[in-house]
């Protein structure tokens, strides 16, 4: 499994998660420190499939 936080116009942030689960469900923390306010994409890719969230981070004022 590869979990990659992509901004807006797809350039690639960082990677949250890159390794090898057991099937199953889990959670995946990530945190925001160092990132902007702003709308991103989390592109999840498993076995040969590729899935896409949209992530709103506001922090706090």
């Amino acid at each position: 499994m590869n979990i990659v936080l992509l901004d807006i116009s797809s350039k690639k942030v960082k990677t949250i998660y890159s390794g090898i689960l057991p099937k199953g469900g889990h959670e995946i923390d990530f945190k925001t420190v160092g990132l902007s306010d702003g709308i991103y994409i989390l592109k999840i890719r498993y076995e040969n499939r590729f899935e896409t969230i949209r992530v709103i981070v506001q922090k706090k004022k």
